[in-house]
């Protein structure tokens, strides 16, 4: 099962995995780069539920899932988008967005 759509499908995770699950899902870039004491820090959680967490979605332990994680975080980061050139950039972007997007055209 593809990671994004294991994190998704929460219907038999603990209130903690949820919490985890919707971090990760909202911030895949920052989570990343996090080690295991970052994550258990943010989430509120401890290194136990994550660590069982991972092995939940079918990883060996949270250093499997971390690579698993900066694969897909990667992936998205260089997704292609449509550009308009005529507005190619919003107030709200990033450099790392306005970068991408002079890239794209």
């Amino acid at each position: 099962m593809h990671l994004v759509q294991a994190l998704k499908n929460n219907q038999q995770f603990t209130p903690n995995e949820k919490r985890i699950a919707a971090y990760i899902l909202s911030n895949p870039l920052a989570t990343s780069q996090f080690n295991l004491t970052d994550l258990a820090t943010k989430t509120y959680t401890s290194h136990s539920a994550i660590v069982r967490f991972t092995q939940k979605l079918g990883y060996e332990g949270f250093r499997d899932f971390r690579v698993a994680l900066i694969a897909y975080a990667q992936q998205d980061r260089f997704k292609e988008e449509a550009v308009d050139a005529n507005f190619p950039f919003v107030p709200e972007d990033s450099t790392s967005d306005i970068a991408n997007k002079m890239a794209s055209l």
